[in-house]
């Protein structure tokens, strides 16, 4: 499921691939029009907030949301499936196609009128962002939701999924679901020391990639908790009883996704 570091790294492929480029064509599944207006238009500089991506195209903004399922690849065989949105670039007589792939069609690539309109109802970015426990105090932890509840509010902190909020809190060893009202000035600031270093950690493993295969589909996991249910916590595995099911993931859902977390280094209970 692609967060924050997939669409910085979709971001920086689209800037190699289509930047000064110019719109030749589009091809959409189910077939509409809603793009034609981009044709014979050049790409702008590519921009990015939370998960949402964004460039000019002639005097209009193009903009790309990769959903639940979605991925941009380049040059995809005409008979790839799910390829809901083909764009033909050109630059200096070379053609490239670069394709939305989106199983679920949850994805989107539209024409907004401004820049603006493309990142409207976003939060502040948590990357761009500087991070501390007064940014956090203020942009989150006004009610009792869950702190993962909150920090997945895309109007609140915009570029956090379930995976991001799920390795910060464990990093920052705190219980996802504890009330975000009830983290003191200390959690909090090892939230978003931590959020930061996912982020940068995960970043590492993404950037530079043309194609990613996410955890669900089989890719490589490169996180600490997430998919790791049972599995030996690896806080507390260089000093505990490993066969403790206290020291073991645990999993559960909430809301259909789901929760990863260690109940020993993680208690539902300020910890200091």
């Amino acid at each position: 499921m692609p967060e924050l570091p997939e669409v910085e790294a979709t971001r920086q492929n689209l800037e190699r691939w289509t930047r000064g480029a110019t719109l030749t064509a589009v091809a959409t599944d189910p077939p509409s029009d809603d793009l034609d207006a981009g044709v014979g238009q050049c790409f702008g500089p590519w921009q990015r907030q939370g998960k949402r991506l964004a460039t000019s195209l002639g005097s209009a903004t193009l903009l790309v949301q990769l959903g639940m399922t979605g991925r941009i690849v380049k040059d995809a065989p005409p008979d790839r499936p799910y390829q809901r949105v083909v764009l033909t670039v050109s630059t200096d007589g070379t053609t490239t196609r670069v394709s939305l792939i989106d199983l679920r069609r949850l994805g989107r690539v539209a024409l907004v009128p401004t820049l603006v309109d493309a990142f409207a109802g976003l939060g502040a970015d948590a990357l761009t962002t500087q991070l501390d426990a007064a940014t956090l105090r203020r942009q989150v932890c006004a009610s009792r939701a869950p702190i993962k509840s909150a920090l997945m509010d895309q109007a609140l902190l915009s570029g956090l999924g379930n995976i991001a909020v799920l390795e910060a809190c464990f990093r920052a060893q705190i219980h996802p679901l504890r009330p975000s009202s009830s983290l003191t000035d200390p959690e909090l600031a090892r939230l978003a020391t931590a959020i930061t270093a996912h982020l940068s950690h995960t970043l590492a493993t993404t950037v530079g990639h043309e194609e990613i295969t996410y955890v669900s589909e089989g890719g490589d996991n490169p996180f600490l908790v997430y998919g790791r249910e049972d599995e030996a916590c690896p806080t507390c595995a260089a000093s505990i009883d490993r066969a403790n099911q206290n020291h073991r993931i645990h999993r559960l859902l909430q809301g259909g996704r789901p929760v990863f977390w260690c109940p020993s280094c993680q208690p539902l209970t300020a910890h200091e």
